[in-house]
């Protein structure tokens, strides 16, 4: 049993440097940009505002879409 634990851990390890890599490169920050925040966290569980998430290239802009909508309606009444 303790041989699997440390594989998944090594696995989840692996994932999570990938992830951080992936995000890292996709907002444009240098490597281990994400891990060092999470890491000086001390823990992984993290929720972004809309406006941390806009700060840290995570989103492009906050908002709601504008819907503009068009009704037409005819009767025909006999």
């Amino acid at each position: 049993k303790v041989e699997e634990i440390k594989a998944d851990a090594a696995e989840c390890d692996r994932l999570n440097r990938w992830a951080f890599e992936a995000m890292d490169a996709n907002c444009g920050h240098p490597s281990g940009y994400f891990q060092g925040l999470v890491h000086d966290r001390k823990h992984a569980d993290w929720f972004l505002s809309a406006e941390e998430a806009l700060s840290h290239g995570l989103a492009d802009r906050i908002g709601s879409p504008t819907l503009y909508t068009t009704v037409s309606v005819t009767f025909d009444l006999k």
